[in-house]
């Protein structure tokens, strides 16, 4: 997707949902982002940062619909998740924009 973000989309039954594996490289941050869906994210391996709250492997974060964040990513190791998502998920800000469309993120 970028440098620093890697992702393999997994199949899934529901048409509507989501299913990835992404890898964040250390001290990297995710694009500003909001949800019109909610999101699940199950931390396999490294550690993220989001809202205030650190999230270690086996760590679920959950995200409502309507949240607009960006997680950063710890600097000791890259950080492996399993995403799932019910809705798609919207780059925020200019060049957050121009970025998903490029990228397709």
């Amino acid at each position: 997707v970028t440098a620093s973000i890697e992702r393999v989309i997994l199949p899934v039954k529901d048409n509507s949902a989501t299913l990835q594996i992404v890898r964040m490289k250390a001290g990297s941050t995710l694009p500003r982002h909001s949800h019109d869906g909610h999101e699940i994210t199950l931390v396999l391996g490294g550690t993220l940062r989001d809202n205030g709250q650190l999230y270690r492997r086996g760590d679920v974060m959950a995200c409502e619909a309507g949240l607009v964040h960006s997680p950063v990513v710890g600097e000791a190791e890259d950080c492996l998740c399993l995403v799932l998502t019910d809705a798609p998920i919207r780059l925020t800000g200019f060049w957050g924009r121009t970025l998903g469309r490029l990228r397709r993120f």
